[in-house]
């Protein structure tokens, strides 16, 4: 498939988490089981203090984000919201994607495609967290299983305070401070890019810190690739907010998932995606096929489904179910430059690298404007696969 989310979005899932404080920055013990030792409890403090206070932080409800052009200048991209509730992206009938937390469970949206569904596996763990108004150590009960500090270090040639978090739901990230003005300088994690594997070390750096409410909150922030020297490589993404409100949403049905009302074709493979688990892959093609080669279904496009349905088993790594998929969607669209860059995503999360690479070369064949594709024949090739 190519093409990325929006920007926000890339952003959001980097980031993973919100960027308010509230009062509780002190605890060392928490009592539903996270603990903050004492040197990391004062770097907090200390921070908290530069950004505005425990109070003000403590009076942050919930914040809406907008962009400067489009239609994100006129209504917010992102909005979150205590205890864990959030909405990113566009959920108009006439948008394209969006994903929230409903305080309760993850969920996904295309509205365009009438397709709404839970979310499940690393996206649902990205946008749990992507959901939550405080940092992970500021409040170790809700996120974090403990927040430590590992010493002074040198990041970008400048020294910066270090704490490390082990997340409750298993990820480990690095925060760094300077020790100068108190502020967040960067953060290190290693996820996926698009919620299936690989795992790529990332470092998202924060700045253009302004108030909003009486609290300083960064307006910038950029994400990095982390190479294994610890240095920052190539931009993964980068955006700048335009404005941010503090405390203009109070109602939890903001967060609802939207209602959609899909297509019979549509239905089906929203269908087949939730009892997947359940399902081989000659299941799940068996009874698309049966509705598919119905006569009303025959002029039918289905690329699109298709194409969501096999990602989304990407991302529950039933690789053999996915790639089963993408030959369903080759069949039908064997001209298609996207099915088979799809393809190739599958062949190289299989571990099928030569057959990776053919993909993405029919993929560039077909489409000389298909970037990503050319971007991933080239990674594959650069990695040693340039004799294939």
């Amino acid at each position: 498939m190519n093409g990325t989310n929006p920007i926000f979005l890339i952003a959001l899932r980097s980031v993973l988490v919100a960027i308010a404080m509230c009062a509780a920055v002190c605890a060392r013990d928490a009592p539903q089981g996270g603990t903050i030792d004492e040197r990391a409890a004062e770097i907090v403090r200390r921070h908290v203090d530069a950004r505005g206070g425990a109070e003000p932080l403590a009076a942050i409800r919930s914040l809406a984000f907008y962009g400067d052009d489009g239609p994100d200048a006129a209504r917010p991209y992102m909005i979150k919201m205590k205890p864990h509730y959030s909405i990113a992206g566009c959920s108009a009938p006439d948008c394209g994607y969006a994903e929230g937390f409903d305080g309760t469970q993850a969920w996904e949206t295309q509205p365009r495609r009438q397709r709404a569904y839970v979310a499940r596996g690393e996206a649902a763990k990205a946008i749990r967290r992507a959901g939550a108004i405080n940092f992970p150590f500021i409040e170790p009960r809700d996120d974090a299983a403990a927040v430590r500090f590992t010493g002074s270090v040198a990041i970008d040639g400048k020294i910066a305070e270090r704490i490390d978090v082990h997340m409750v739901d298993g990820l480990d990230q690095a925060y760094y401070f300077d020790p100068a003005t108190h502020l967040l300088v960067a953060n290190d994690r290693t996820v996926p890019l698009h919620a299936r594997p690989p795992h790529v070390k990332q470092r998202t750096y924060f700045s253009d810190w302004r108030p909003v409410a009486g609290v300083l909150y960064p307006f910038h922030l950029e994400t990095r690739r982390l190479l294994d020297d610890g240095s920052a490589g190539d931009v993964i993404e980068s955006g700048t907010v335009a404005r941010i409100v503090a405390n203009s949403i109070d109602d939890p049905a903001v967060f609802a998932a939207p209602a959609v009302h899909p297509a019979p074709l549509t239905q089906l493979v929203l269908d087949l995606y939730a009892r997947a688990a359940l399902l081989d892959a000659g299941a799940i093609l068996q009874r698309y096929r049966v509705l598919r080669s119905a006569p009303a279904f025959a002029a039918t496009d289905t690329e699109s489904d298709l194409t969501w349905l096999g990602y989304e088993l990407l991302k529950d790594e039933t690789v053999d179910k996915a790639l089963a998929v993408f030959d369903q969607l080759l069949h039908e669209y064997p001209q298609s430059s996207s099915a088979w860059d799809s393809l190739g995503d599958g062949r190289e999360q299989a571990g099928d690298m030569a057959g990776a690479i053919t993909a993405f070369r029919v993929a560039v064949a077909l489409d000389a404007h298909a970037e990503d594709s050319a971007a991933k024949l080239t990674r594959l090739l650069d990695a040693g696969g340039r004799a294939q």
